[in-house]
Formats: structure tokens, C-alpha cells, sequence
């Protein structure tokens, strides 16, 4: 029962046909159809996308404006006293000019309400916008910053009038 070389060659061709006929068909993947996500789940991808950027959503920049109302609110409300304890500071000291830092210092000392340093700078900001000619920043020679207030114009006065004309930012 020797077999031929051609006989071989034969019967591996008619195993390897039979074996690609009973081999199992490749078949391209189900693919599910996506569901379409609800509203929340977008929105709540797109405002983590959007925090990834480093960047704030419409909500946040609202709540960020509503805050600085307030806090707008708050300092033109203790800008009358702010005005009355610089005025009384600098008429003690006999100066129409200080340091910020001094001023702001003396200011968080003295004041009713606490206040911290910081805030008095702020609240100085507020009184050179709603006060211009009554209250001002410059610096000397030596780039420090300075306060000036001209105290012969009443700060009550001053003041009414900026408060009126002041438009909130």
C-alpha cells in the first residue's frame, strides 16, 4: 500500500477543500444601534468637556455675576463709613496723601465691621469709581502706591453724588 507522491498531494487537496468547507464563516460584528442618550446625560458630557478646557459653563458665569452683585451691594453699603474713617484718619493726621497699605491697614484696624486688608484696598477701588474727585490712586518716585483724598470736599457730599451716578459693572 505504498502510495505515489501524486496520490499524496491528492488527498491533502481533498482535505484541505473539505476542511474550508466546514470551517465557520467570518462574520462581520453586531453592531448595536446607540440609543439615543437623554438630554441630562449630553449635557452633563458637554459641561465636563467643557470643565476638561479649563473653561466655565453659562450657569457658572451667572452664579459668578449674581455674586459679584451682591458683593457690589455689600461694599456700596459700608462705602459711607469706609469714606467717614479715611476722612477722619487722614484730617488726624493732618495728610491729604497716604500709602495704600498704611491706609488699608489703619482702616482694618479701626473699622466697626471686620475687614481684612484686601477688602479695604477693594473698597478703596469702589470709592476712586463712584467718588473720582474726592478720592484717587497715584504713586510716587518710588512706584508705591498712594491714596489721596481731598479733604475739603465733605465725604457725605462726595459720595451722594457718586452713588447716584455709579453704574453697578
Amino acid at each position: 500500500m505504498s502510495r505515489t507522491k501524486d496520490e499524496k498531494s491528492k488527498d491533502r487537496l481533498i482535505k484541505d477543500k473539505i476542511f474550508k468547507e466546514n470551517k465557520p464563516v467570518k462574520r462581520a460584528p453586531i453592531i448595536k444601534p446607540k440609543k439615543r442618550a437623554d438630554t441630562a446625560h449630553r449635557r452633563r458630557a458637554l459641561i465636563e468637556r467643557v470643565r476638561a478646557k479649563g473653561q466655565k459653563t453659562i450657569e457658572e458665569t451667572l452664579e459668578g455675576a449674581e455674586l459679584l452683585k451682591k458683593k457690589q451691594k455689600t461694599m456700596l453699603s459700608r462705602a459711607r463709613e469706609i469714606a467717614s474713617s479715611l476722612t477722619f484718619i487722614y484730617i488726624s493726621n493732618n495728610r491729604t496723601v497716604m500709602s495704600v497699605k498704611e491706609a488699608a491697614t489703619r482702616i482694618a484696624e479701626s473699622s466697626k465691621i471686620p475687614i481684612s486688608e484686601y477688602e479695604a484696598v477693594e473698597h478703596f477701588k469702589l470709592l476712586t469709581k463712584i467718588a473720582p474727585e474726592w478720592c484717587q490712586f497715584s504713586t510716587n518716585k518710588n512706584k508705591n502706591d498712594l491714596l489721596t483724598i481731598n479733604t475739603s470736599i465733605p465725604s457725605r457730599d462726595a459720595l451722594e453724588e457718586g452713588i447716584k451716578n455709579f453704574d453697578e459693572p
